[in-house]
Order: structure tokens, then C-alpha cells, then sequence
């Protein structure tokens, strides 16, 4: 059996960096969690941020093992190579948790920002932003940092000229729900509104063909809108069919006195004119 000489060679080698291979390759071969455990977890406090640790971290994940088992461990590693693109596949992972530590949130946002030329990094900052809306967003650490990603990536997103996969046109939605909660943030305020503005003029996201994207609009992304059209950042124009389009997007998702049918009013305000087909 192979189960004896690998119990042997890791009870007399089993905290040196190389050990990594041997515990990933175990993992991945679906081999019994249980029967390097007890090896594992000394490996792991002696060699946590080392370069290669993620490929076990990963293993471990992948292959079923509980992830709250190596979280702190996990979350040390990310912290060291936050600023590294190896880092995509952990901070997937982590981005998943409901109970992340704020420095772990901000680690995440902080390679979302650095990375925005990697499409994991929508992803990524898409979930975290969900702390904008929780008790996390009380701290301006967390705030800031999860804002100046969110507004790189959305940035990012709409000058991009690659094609936009239908999942990234997702996150994004769900990015600007996030960001139009902070929309009275006093030092990004205007930059929000800005961001949101454009996404919406590059009619990428509120199409006809997009109405599967089912999210939950809340009346900030409305409010964001309304200071959009009352500090210009709208043609008139150029904008028209954009705008009306985001109009017939959110109609279809939110019920009347949730912002859908306000939308409306807001743009026969701007245009001068009923919506057409609203």
C-alpha cells in the first residue's frame, strides 16, 4: 500500500516546504483528509505564507475539506501576497465567507484594485461589496477600501473593449447596487455618481436581452440616477435610449413605490416628455 511509506516519509519530512507536493498531490487524488491531518497542521504553521501553500490551500478546498479549518492560515497567506496574481483562486474562496475579518476584506479589495486587468477581480470585489450594506461599512477602512476597488473595476469595466461575458455583466450590476448604497460618502460622492452614470450610458448592463439578470434594485441605484441627471453627467441626447432603457429594465425588476414607476417621473422631469413605451 501506498498509505504506510507516505505516512513514513511525512512523520520524518513532513514540516519541510517541499512537503507541499506530497500534501497536494494526496488531496487531489482524493485521498483520506484524515490521514495527513495530523501532519498537515504542523506543516502549515511552520511554512503558512509560503509561496506554494496556496496549491494545498486549494487542494484542501477542492477536494472537500472543511475550509474553517484553514482559514487563518489562508487569510495570513493573502495578507503576504495580496499584491501577487497567484492570489485569484484565495481570494476567491475567501470572498464567499459572510464573517470575514475587516483586514481580510480589505486585502480582497485591494487585489481586486491592483488586478482590474484580470476578470476574477470583478468577481471579487462584486461580492465583497456586499459589506457596504452590513455593520463592516462603519469602519472607514473597510469603506474606503472597498469603494476605491469598486470604482477601479467599475471604471474598468466601462472602457473596456473586450466582449463582456454575460456573468461579468452581473457582477457589475450587482457592483453599482452596492456603490449606490455609499453614494453620500463625502469624499467619493461625485466620483460614484460619475462611475454609476457611465455604466449606465454604455447601455452594457439594463438591455432588453439582460432582463434575466434578476438582482434586488434598491432605491439608492434610483437616487444615484437622479443626482446623475441633476449634476449633468447625462446627454440629453447621446443618453436618451440609455436611460430609457434602464427605465424599462428597473420597471420590470421592482415593484410600483420601490423606484420602478418613479424612475419614470424622474425622466419625463429631465426630458420634458412621458417615456415612450413606459
Amino acid at each position: 500500500m501506498v498509505l504506510e511509506p507516505i505516512r513514513a516519509w511525512l512523520g520524518r519530512y513532513g514540516t519541510i516546504p517541499e512537503a507541499a507536493f506530497v500534501y497536494e498531490a494526496w488531496l487531489s487524488a482524493g485521498g483520506n483528509h484524515a490521514v495527513i491531518t495530523d501532519f498537515l497542521n504542523p506543516w502549515i504553521a511552520q511554512n503558512t505564507q509560503l509561496e506554494t501553500a496556496d496549491f494545498v490551500y486549494r487542494a484542501w478546498i477542492e477536494n472537500g475539506g472543511d475550509i474553517e479549518d484553514i482559514r487563518d492560515a489562508v487569510f495570513a497567506w493573502l495578507h503576504h501576497w495580496k499584491q501577487d496574481a497567484r492570489a485569484v483562486y484565495v481570494t476567491k474562496e475567501m470572498s464567499k465567507l459572510h464573517d470575514l475579518p475587516e483586514e481580510v476584506i480589505v486585502d480582497i479589495a485591494e487585489w481586486a484594485a491592483r488586478f482590474v486587468d484580470n476578470d476574477d477581480a470583478l468577481y471579487r470585489i462584486g461580492r465583497i461589496a456586499r459589506f457596504l450594506t452590513s455593520n463592516r461599512a462603519k469602519s472607514e477602512i473597510v469603506q474606503n477600501a472597498v469603494i476605491k476597488s469598486g470604482l477601479r473595476n467599475l471604471q474598468y469595466f466601462n472602457i473596456s473593449k473586450k466582449e463582456t461575458a454575460r456573468s461579468r455583466t452581473f457582477a457589475a450590476a450587482s457592483l453599482i447596487e452596492y456603490l449606490s448604497v455609499a453614494i453620500n460618502t463625502r469624499y467619493f460622492r461625485y466620483c460614484l455618481i460619475s462611475a454609476i452614470a457611465r455604466a449606465i450610458s454604455n447601455n452594457y448592463i439594463y438591455r432588453e436581452e439582460n432582463t434575466e439578470i434578476k438582482l434586488n434594485p434598491r432605491q439608492n441605484v434610483v437616487g444615484a440616477v437622479y443626482m446623475a441627471l441633476k449634476y449633468g453627467y447625462f446627454d440629453k441626447e447621446k443618453d436618451a435610449d440609455a436611460l430609457y432603457s434602464f427605465a424599462g429594465w428597473l420597471n420590470a425588476q421592482m415593484p410600483a413605490g420601490n423606484g420602478g414607476h418613479e424612475i419614470n417621473s424622474i425622466l419625463e422631469s429631465f426630458f420634458g416628455t412621458s417615456p415612450p413605451n413606459m
